[in-house]
């Protein structure tokens, strides 16, 4: 085998080296940018049902404030809004959080089944666990979706360091005496 014979098989062997890794990176990013949909799809509609039951609170509060509601149906059809609305996007939420948010409906239900029985240790009883499991469900969808460590990265990102600050501080001090030195001459 020839010496030019040697170098074409070595930069053929190197070219389809080349392109492997170069598929593999290409497939690595679409995945990238397919999680990145998915998680900002995720957060959209977990806003949405958040929408749903920060509608119902308000109902399940002014029921409880106003006994001539009681017998209203428009906690359960928020209720089975909500519902309809969870089990609509089962498809795109993971299925923690629908555990989490189907145990909190759960306890809506036991609610409202207690207050239209008028006996009020049952209510208050039933009240309390339901929105401890709302807490959870908020504090689970905080947890699932890094609230506290992306809210710190975007502190630390606005954040200058305090040399910066005053670096920041002279260079205006010193445009601001150029331009009114400038305007001093002028006149």
């Amino acid at each position: 085998m020839e010496t030019k014979d040697l170098i074409t098989l070595i930069g053929i062997i190197s070219a389809v080296i080349l392109g492997i890794v170069n598929l593999v990176y290409i497939i690595k990013n679409r995945r990238n940018s397919i999680r990145e949909h998915l998680y900002k799809e995720q957060i959209a509609n977990t806003y949405k049902i958040f929408e749903k039951f920060a509608r119902l609170n308000q109902e399940i509060d002014d029921v409880i404030n106003n006994p001539n509601k009681r017998h209203d149906n428009y906690v359960e059809n928020l209720q089975n809004e909500t519902s309809a609305l969870i089990y609509s996007l089962e498809f795109i939420l993971s299925n923690d959080f629908l555990a989490v948010s189907k145990d909190t409906l759960k306890e809506i239900t036991s609610f409202y089944l207690e207050y239209l029985s008028m006996n009020d240790d049952r209510v208050s009883n039933a009240y309390k666990k339901y929105y401890d499991k709302y807490y959870d469900l908020v504090r689970f969808s905080r947890e699932q979706f890094g609230i506290e460590a992306l809210t710190k990265e975007n502190e630390t990102l606005h954040k200058l360091p305090s040399n910066n600050k005053r670096l920041i501080k002279d260079i205006s001090d010193e445009m601001l005496k150029s331009v009114i030195g400038n305007m001093i001459t002028k006149f």
